[in-house]
């Protein structure tokens, strides 16, 4: 749980809603300029495949001085930290885990640089030097056993053999000795559509398009119609639609075009009127976002009126997006539904004592 709420997207999280101007996040740039160091730690320490780019890839005779200097000024940061007294935190009582990240850190450096040094290995993946290793075996021991907590030791036993003949028999393709190297905008002219969503909701909406854009894309075969999809950069969309995609854009996210974001912001204002609708079913919602959009849309572009592509560019984006919302709506109501004990698993034992 530390791991999800110390991430790089609960700090992109308190960038946005600062930006946003909602006072309970007026003083967080702080908190998350920590959550950034200790997410940058945990990326450095948390390398499992050497495919993995940026902090995330394996350390190498190339990028260790970099991961080296990303990690001593990670250091730095942790032993600044300080209470509300004014007393370092690494001499408090709760020291244990500042202690332990500068601990793990350095270690890891050091010993990657002896690896390293003779050339005999390629790369070292920090996730080995981790304790997982046991959680993980711990994990497989429970599902073995139904997903029980208390396994006797008859159940134990035959279950540590079946691990040691699989290991013998079909070894793990992701061990560290194999070698995994593997070596335009045309938009859609749309009018006013009105979208009835808060600044909040039109960038999440957006940031989504870019997932939407990339999961319909490889079903699209007309060149037009995919130009039509994307855009060169994020300074093509609206400054105040924007600013959770930049957040997160590292250089490596879909850029969804000026109209998919305006079908899609329409999409979500319709869903949301329409989510209690017992009869809501995936093209009722595509049914209304079409007759909306086209009755205030303009189309000059000469491709779309001659080809006739326009109606199934239409369908795949919404239909896409549709699937996706209801989803996570699912899931939300599925969680609520869940019995305490399912939610809590073992927290529900330190919550009754």
């Amino acid at each position: 749980m530390a791991a999800q709420i110390l991430s790089a997207s609960v700090a992109t999280a308190l960038d946005f809603f600062r930006h946003l101007g909602v006072p309970v996040f007026a003083d967080s740039e702080p908190t998350s300029q920590f959550i950034k160091a200790v997410d940058r730690a945990f990326d450095i320490l948390n390398v499992r495949t050497p495919v993995s780019k940026n902090f995330k890839a394996p350390l190498t005779s190339n990028n260790l001085s970099v991961i080296k200097g990303t990690a001593n000024s990670v250091i730095r940061f942790i032993l600044s930290l300080e209470d509300g007294d004014g007393a370092r935190i690494v001499d408090t009582r709760k020291s244990t885990g500042f202690i332990g990240f500068v601990i793990c850190l350095k270690s890891l450096l050091d010993v990657s640089e002896y690896l390293l040094r003779d050339k005999s290995i390629k790369y070292v993946l920090s996730f080995k030097f981790s304790q997982d290793h046991l959680e993980l075996l711990f994990n497989g021991i429970r599902r073995s056993c139904g997903w029980n907590n208390n396994p006797t030791s008859t159940q134990f036993k035959a279950t540590y053999k079946r691990f040691l003949a699989r290991a013998g028999v079909e070894p793990s393709n992701n061990k560290n000795c194999v070698d995994f190297s593997k070596d335009v905008d045309s938009p859609i002219e749309e009018g006013d559509v009105q979208i009835d969503l808060n600044p909040f909701l039109c960038n999440v909406t957006t940031y989504i398009a870019g997932f939407v854009v990339k999961k319909v894309l490889p079903r699209v075969d007309c060149s037009d119609c995919r130009c039509s999809l994307l855009s060169v950069d994020t300074f093509d969309l609206d400054p105040s639609d924007r600013f959770l995609l930049v957040l997160k854009n590292n250089g490596g996210l879909t850029v969804p075009s000026r109209s998919v974001v305006r079908l899609l912001q329409l999409t979500e204002t319709i869903f949301r009127e329409h989510i209690h609708d017992v009869k809501l079913n995936h093209f009722r919602i595509f049914s209304f976002v079409l007759r909306r959009f086209l009755s205030v849309t303009a189309f000059d572009d000469d491709h779309f009126r001659n080809s006739g592509h326009l109606y199934n560019l239409i369908q795949s984006l919404v239909l896409a997006y549709i699937d996706l919302r209801g989803r996570h709506v699912a899931d939300i109501r599925n969680v609520r539904e869940l019995s305490k004990r399912y939610r809590l698993n073992r927290q529900i034992i330190f919550e009754s004592m």
